[in-house]
């Protein structure tokens, strides 16, 4: 068995794909597998990742379930069904490694299981170069560039409802999340916006300051880099109507989350902020806005937050 299985799922992804096979081929930590999904693409993208396994002899899996158009979250949660490694490693089909990510982030990751043992659930994340589809450098760091939490409010999982703190790309986790974040639920925003939740509500989850990939920026992304603090600011001063429409979108999709979450994870600690959250439609326009406050419960970014403040 591998120690780590490469879970790519892809979609019409044939334009950036090469790069990213590259990449991994280029992996300074050999002992693994690749575990592909494609969830219904039009292109060659397939024949490109077969090709390419066939001429670098990797060690790999096709799922072949008959569905597609499930979209990320889903197609990412299929991949997790299927792994069977200690560790695994989510990889979208248009960024570039790291030549050493897999084998430093594995190396923080061993260390921490050593201090808190296998079998709690962790997940270790680090950070990003921002690049445009030329892989030109458009910020070093991704965690700046985006305005994400504070390092103890990335540790709240009630902080992380509101907004994911890392992207996929840039996680690996240990097999004892992998057990207690499945099935992913199909409330579930996205497959590591989930998987972080999971890991802060049972386990752990650990800050890398090293960058460790290339997250390019295109047209395509299933998602993309969130705008960052003073851009969201700035759009909601714009375009206060605009703002609010995104705030009521963001505030069912992530009450939706959160009410799948506490039934799953029960309401213990912090996950009772959660919980509450996803009950707030219920409450009383006041009771709603104090309850974040009181909760010290806040988006992270201003504009958002305050576009959050007027919709709730």
């Amino acid at each position: 068995m591998a120690t780590v299985d490469i879970l790519l799922g892809t979609y019409n992804g044939a334009r950036f794909i090469n790069e990213q096979l590259h990449s991994l081929s280029a992996q300074t930590h050999r002992d693994w597998r690749l575990i592909l999904r494609d969830d219904g693409s039009a292109d060659e993208t397939v024949e490109l990742v077969r090709n390419w396994a066939l001429r670098e002899s990797v060690d790999m899996v096709e799922i072949n379930d008959g569905c597609s158009n499930l979209g990320a979250c889903q197609n990412f949660a299929r991949l997790m069904e299927h792994s069977l490694a200690p560790y695994f490693a989510f990889c979208d089909q248009d960024d570039v490694w790291m030549p050493d990510k897999l084998e430093r982030m594995l190396a923080a990751l061993l260390e921490s299981e050593i201090e808190v043992g296998h079998d709690v659930p962790q997940l270790i994340y680090g950070d990003a170069v921002v690049a445009s589809e030329s892989l030109e450098v458009i910020h070093a760091s991704f965690r700046q560039y985006t305005s994400r939490l504070t390092d103890a409010d990335a540790q709240d999982v009630a902080m992380v409802m509101l907004g994911n703190v890392a992207p996929g790309c840039a996680m690996l986790g240990n097999a004892a999340l992998r057990r207690a974040a499945l099935p992913v639920h199909p409330d579930a925003r996205m497959h590591d916006w989930w998987v972080t939740m999971v890991a802060l509500s049972q386990g752990k989850s650990i800050q890398m300051d090293q960058t460790v990939l290339f997250y390019r920026q295109h047209g395509s992304n299933a998602l993309g880099v969130p705008q960052s603090g003073m851009m969201a600011l700035k759009l909601f001063l714009r375009s206060p109507s605009s703002a609010l429409n995104r705030a009521r979108k963001m505030l069912d999709r992530t009450t939706s989350q959160a009410r799948a979450f506490a039934s799953t994870y029960g309401e213990a600690g912090r996950n009772a902020t959660v919980a509450g959250y996803g009950r707030i439609s219920r409450k009383s326009l006041i009771a709603r806005k104090t309850f974040l406050f009181r909760n010290k419960v806040r988006a992270a970014d201003w504009g958002t937050f305050i576009a959050l403040m007027l919709v709730i």
